[in-house]
């Protein structure tokens, strides 16, 4: 009884200063309740890292997501696995998922729908990662979901529901996502994989771009497997709508998107940033190839508390003068990189000035991982966003973003300028910031 007790108060005090995703928090009620660890596992099969480290030599460029993780099928649900509990108020099931080896585990859902009162929580063995508790607030029109890395190679599955619900709740995970490369919970990894050049966003030198850092967030892409960049902006009415920008080619399973904010060294060594300010969703509205751009909407608003920013951009054809990029490299924490010459108008193919091209990046680079992140002007304003290039640390040269000026007659204007007012530069605002009064009453006269 008294190690129960302990282990309780323990993760209660832990789950204090750690929620993660869009969820209530709390702690798993087979912990507050004791109740017993035996309860079914399955293993699946066994993954082949070097057989996917060669095929990522192959592949490995800006215009390709970057790969961390490798998809399983498989078809868990609340009637074919796992096992019930009755317990005082209701029923717990529970289910642990091992895929040896893995350095980490996400989970998607073809089916989620919870009644209200229920609770879904999803933990590693050693409770370091506790996700959750997601409820009935997290229900999507697409009635599908995904949940963000937990530590290790087991996840369990606890999910809590009352007697007597309208409805009894559907949870399916289809995808169990292996990770094969050590991104998120690598204690000794230094948070230094991508190029030595790269600089983290929080050194004191760059603090007038703390604003433009906030709006920036890693993607979990390709049905949980890949990552990208891109970010929140701000749109005309600036109503907080969480328009986010990234690239065309990022694209695919929008709508199981995990979008990570905030992962970052908290200074300018390389350390640990936080994994659990998270959102989950998003819908596509708008996305071309020519300048490889896409808008999407998320489906979960940031909460105040991730201290969010929706950059602001420039929709005129001028050449960005000592661009900067924020950005995630190889899955690294959050990096920025500077230009201190002016952008060149070109094309991903051919010189259809679709594009801006970066001829030599003076402070830091960009690397896969980096596709999708934003280039801000001297005004702190986003010019494009990355497509591609041959950067790196000891060849620094041509990285190519789709112009925000080509996007914005694709269909980008109608969301980020929805009442025509035409105008073409906007500053960006953090999310608890209100809008101008002024701009927001005469925008129809502008």
């Amino acid at each position: 009884m008294y190690k129960t007790f302990t282990k309780f108060a323990l993760i209660t005090l832990l789950l204090t200063q750690l929620f993660s995703q869009v969820s209530t928090g709390g702690v798993p009620k087979s912990i507050q309740l004791g109740l017993s660890t035996a309860y079914p596992s399955v293993v699946l099969p066994q993954v082949d890292k070097i057989a996917l480290l060669a095929e990522d030599k192959i592949e490995m460029a800006k215009d390709i997501p970057y790969r961390f993780g490798t998809p399983i099928e498989v078809q868990y649900n609340l009637n074919n696995s796992g096992s019930w509990d009755d317990v005082t108020g209701g029923r717990i099931w529970r289910l642990s998922i091992k895929s040896e080896n893995a350095y980490s585990i996400n989970l998607l859902y073809d089916r989620y729908l919870l009644p209200e009162g229920s609770k879904l929580y999803v933990y590693d063995e050693d409770m370091n990662t506790v996700l959750g508790a997601f409820t009935n607030e997290n229900n999507k029109p697409h009635e599908t979901f995904s949940t963000s890395p937990t530590k290790g190679d087991i996840t369990i599955l606890e999910y809590f529901e009352p007697y007597n619900v309208s409805f009894p709740g559907e949870i399916q995970v289809n995808s169990v996502v292996h990770a094969y490369r050590d991104i998120f919970f690598n204690e000794n990894r230094g948070y230094g994989d991508s190029g030595s050049c790269n600089n983290n966003v929080n050194c004191t030198e760059f603090i007038n771009w703390e604003a433009e850092v906030r709006s920036v967030a890693m993607i979990l892409t390709s049905g949980g497997s890949r990552l990208c960049t891109g970010s929140l902006v701000n749109n005309v009415r600036q109503d907080l709508t969480p328009y986010f920008l990234t690239a065309n080619h990022c694209l695919g399973g929008d709508s199981s998107w995990v979008f990570m904010f905030q992962y970052e060294s908290a200074g300018c060594s390389n350390q640990d940033g936080p994994t659990y300010m998270t959102v989950q969703g998003s819908t596509l509205l708008n996305n071309a190839s020519t300048s490889d751009y896409a808008l999407l909407r998320l489906d979960e608003t940031p909460p105040e508390s991730y201290e969010i920013h929706y950059a602001g951009w420039s929709a005129e054809n001028t050449a960005p003068v000592n661009p900067v990029g924020i950005h995630h490299p190889s899955g690294d924490i959050k990096k920025i990189t500077f230009d201190y010459d002016t952008g060149i108008s070109d094309g991903w193919s051919g010189n259809d000035g679709s594009h801006w091209r970066v001829a030599d990046w003076e402070d830091g680079t960009t690397e896969p991982g980096s596709s999708g992140s934003p280039l801000f002007d001297a005004n702190h304003r986003i010019v494009g966003q990355l497509h591609g290039g041959e950067a790196y640390c000891a060849y620094n040269v041509n990285d190519y973003y789709g112009k925000v000026s080509t996007s914005w007659n694709l269909g980008l204007k109608n969301y980020l300028d929805p009442d025509n007012t035409g105008l073409m530069l906007l500053d960006g605002m953090d999310a608890v910031d209100l809008p101008d009064p002024e701009l927001t009453h005469n925008a129809s006269g502008i």
